[in-house]
């Protein structure tokens, strides 16, 4: 996934090249050195609002191919395989963008789980809603999967975390559900899977899956507000599993290396998505999400009229859709 985002100021020209701050970090370009900033924004899309405004989403560069995980629901899955380091005995983080095509039964994102006592975790949705289930060395200690209200058909950033005493549920940055539990997972001997229950292939996720994100600590709210959009490097602290499949591969980009396998149908698909998704950055009042609404309607079509032009702005036909991701 490859995205620029940015919250803008737009009254600031730092480096004086005619164009604002937030104009040249929403294009990717640096907005302290003019000549970067001219070298790359030919076709520079425009923010016209004030901070608290709309934050529009660029373009990918022209040689890039966005791919996403496809799943059929029936057997696609990408193993991982059992290694130490998926071991998470007392915290994590899991993170992903999801496109489902049904939500309605049990569609499991990640899952280490086995028989005897092998539950580790497992992370995805459930009945149109979604969370995690944590084991306790016998059975599944924590089900907690019954958060937030995931829709088909639409990007939908989803994130679980566990502290060791707390867990909480984020959809597109937004808390919807959190609560206790206290405990050690089990080390097991069980496959890391994306798509699919594990070791026992009895269910799958339907849809598309991107940007998954394993970590070795729970992230904070704002850290995963801060993160929905940005394209990581695979060297962040604490990140221990990272699978974009821009490659067309499930290969980790994490430091751990961790790479899966495409199987029984899982593919790594060119995407098209809509283009300039429109999202919402409130600030007014405590507790609020920074991102409270998904990019969905007529927002992802078009952009606002009082938009103004950059310079060399290309058409409508032109440009090139990119999904909300990576800042």
């Amino acid at each position: 996934m490859l995205v620029y985002h940015t919250t803008p100021t737009n009254s600031v020209d730092f480096d004086g090249d005619g164009f604002t701050d937030g104009v040249e970090v929403l294009n990717g370009s640096d907005p302290t050195t003019a000549a970067s900033s001219l070298a790359t924004l030919s076709g520079a899309i425009a923010y016209a609002g004030p901070q608290t405004g709309t934050v529009w989403i660029a373009a990918a560069p022209a040689d890039f191919t966005n791919r996403a995980l496809d799943l059929n629901g029936t057997s696609a899955h990408v193993n991982v395989g059992d290694r130490p380091a998926l071991d998470l005995s007392t915290a994590l983080t899991m993170e992903t963008w999801v496109n489902p095509r049904a939500t309605s039964g049990d569609h499991p994102i990640l899952a280490k789980e086995g028989g005897g006592g092998r539950q580790a975790y497992w992370f995805g949705v459930f009945h149109d809603r979604f969370g995690l289930l944590l084991g306790n060395g016998s059975r599944w200690g924590l089900d907690a999967r019954s958060s937030g209200l995931v829709s088909t058909a639409q990007w939908t950033h989803l994130a679980v975390t566990w502290d060791g005493a707390n867990w909480a549920c984020y959809q597109n940055g937004t808390l919807v559900g959190a609560g206790a539990y206290a405990g050690t997972l089990p080390d097991s001997s069980a496959p890391l899977q994306i798509g699919q229950n594990s070791e026992f292939g009895t269910t799958h996720f339907n849809g598309l899956v991107d940007e998954v994100r394993v970590w070795r600590r729970a992230l904070t709210g704002d850290e995963i507000r801060g993160a929905l959009f940005r394209r990581l490097s695979g060297a962040e602290p604490d990140l221990f599993g990272l699978w974009n499949f821009d490659e067309g591969t499930a290969a980790d980009r994490s430091a751990f290396a961790q790479h899966g396998t495409l199987e029984a149908g899982a593919v790594a698909a060119d995407v098209a998505l809509p283009a300039y998704p429109a999202i919402r950055a409130s600030r007014e009042g405590a507790g609020r999400s920074r991102y409270p609404t998904r990019p969905r309607g007529p927002a992802m079509r078009s952009r606002p009229s009082s938009t103004p032009r950059v310079r060399g702005s290309p058409t409508r036909k032109s440009r090139r859709a990119c999904m909300p991701l990576t800042r």
